[in-house]
């Protein structure tokens, strides 16, 4: 399930978006863990492992605030 609130797409952005939605994704990675620890408190970012991570380039959007 994913919930997305309050989202909403400017004139400005069709064309951003129309080039976004064109890629292809890529397969998710996998993620591991270094070592297990006894409270998920006690990890740390550096704990983890990433492997196969790919991306695109990224597609740029002007933000209004």
């Amino acid at each position: 399930m994913y919930y997305l609130g309050n989202s909403h797409i400017y004139d400005d952005h069709l064309e951003s978006l129309s080039q976004q939605i064109t890629k292809k994704p890529y397969a998710f990675p996998t993620i591991s863990f270094k070592e297990k620890k006894t409270r998920i408190e006690d990890y740390d970012t550096s704990d983890f492992i990433i492997d196969g991570y790919e991306h695109h380039e990224p597609v740029n959007m002007k933000m209004r605030i």
